[in-house]
């Protein structure tokens, strides 16, 4: 498996201006891809992986959400994207879309 992290990718200056180009270009790669694992964490706030899993269920793209450290999560429940905290369910979600 390849593993894109958005958040290694890109590298901007503290100083840097948002730019929708680049959400842009996030979205194009995930697009491609055979399938995601997106990691939750309950302490960082992240509104940019939400608008990855929202994009890869609209384009039908198979979808695990790792949620370290919960469970449940009234977001995700709506969005009916798979969830667990459990890294063996990564790994065998992982087999399954060789």
């Amino acid at each position: 498996a390849v593993i894109y992290d958005p958040a290694t990718a890109w590298a901007l200056p503290i100083t840097s201006r948002p730019s929708p180009g680049l959400q842009r270009a996030n979205l194009a790669v995930l697009r491609n891809c055979d399938g995601l694992i997106a990691c939750i964490r309950r302490d960082v706030m992240s509104i940019g992986v939400t608008l990855e899993i929202v994009e890869a269920l609209n384009h039908d793209i198979p979808t695990l959400v790792y949620a370290a450290g919960f469970s449940s999560s009234w977001a995700l429940s709506y969005l009916g994207a798979e969830t667990t905290d459990h890294l063996d369910r990564v790994w065998s979600w992982l087999e399954g879309i060789k």
